[in-house]
């Protein structure tokens, strides 16, 4: 098998793939002292408790638009999907995001219902791509998945994935989110323990969570993503433009590097 096809059939089995080493020891502390400077940060910072996030951030400073071009995510990304694709958006920049509750990130959260769902006419292919800068063994960095619950739920998956998030929902009122770790007894669940400069690709429709932030060091990450150009990438596109804190026009600068490279979305 070559590396080709291995890359498109672990994504394609699990719904998510890990580039590890996708970034450099000289890039991971880069774009550390980048995110310091977005947040006001010190460069010795080093809390594990206070949370800093910049939705859309990748889009919104030139510092990060280097990782949208970046030749090795674009060529893995068309590995998997056998085609072309586009950058979608849907982009942030995290220091410290605490244990969040199971979701997925698509426009149409419920298994099977809504359009993300209907492939007849077109496959669905739009990507998560998260980036982590630190290490598990220094601040819990870690991204918790659950393999194949893009293509396969049944009725017990469903009520289990309520009652953990019920739960979460109501243990934040009273204790630190990130005291409650993820569990998941219905199906298979998978923690990804993250070097500095690891890159997991997951499809959007994927369940996950944000592992606990925990250690002496905090835990630095950033978000952006990508779709082969059909109607499943615009309205994955529209829906996160909806929100506020989402660029409605993208930089001019960045519209035209993205149309020179042939990743612009054909509804900006």
């Amino acid at each position: 098998m070559n590396y080709k096809n291995n890359i498109k059939n672990k994504f394609d089995e699990n719904g998510y793939f890990v580039l590890e080493n996708f970034f450099s020891k000289n890039e991971v502390n880069y774009y550390i002292a980048k995110i310091n400077e977005l947040f006001s940060l010190s460069k010795d910072f080093s809390s594990s408790s206070k949370f800093f996030g910049c939705p859309d951030g990748v889009t919104k400073n030139s510092s990060f638009w280097p990782i949208i071009f970046n030749k090795k995510l674009i060529s893995t990304i068309e590995k998997i999907f056998g085609e072309k694709i586009k950058y979608t958006q849907h982009s942030d920049i995290h220091v410290n995001l605490p244990a969040g509750a199971f979701h997925r990130d698509n426009a149409y959260r419920n298994f099977g219902e809504g359009p993300d769902w209907n492939e007849e006419k077109n496959s669905y292919k739009v990507v998560r791509v998260a980036i982590y800068l630190t290490d598990f063994n220094d601040s819990g960095s870690s991204l918790i998945l659950l393999p194949k619950s893009n293509k396969q739920e049944n009725i017990i998956n469903k009520k289990e994935f309520l009652f953990w998030n019920y739960l979460r929902h109501y243990w934040r009122k009273f204790f630190d989110s990130n005291s409650l770790g993820h569990f998941f007894f219905s199906r298979k669940i998978k923690k990804l323990e993250t070097k500095p400069g690891d890159c997991v690709i997951f499809d959007q429709r994927l369940i996950h969570a944000g592992g606990c932030v925990k250690g002496n060091f905090p835990k630095y990450s950033i978000f952006l993503s990508y779709g082969v150009e059909n109607q499943h990438s615009l309205n994955h596109h529209k829906f996160y433009l909806s929100r506020e804190t989402y660029l409605n026009k993208l930089p001019i600068i960045l519209k035209n590097k993205l149309k020179n490279k042939n990743l612009l979305l054909i509804d900006n």
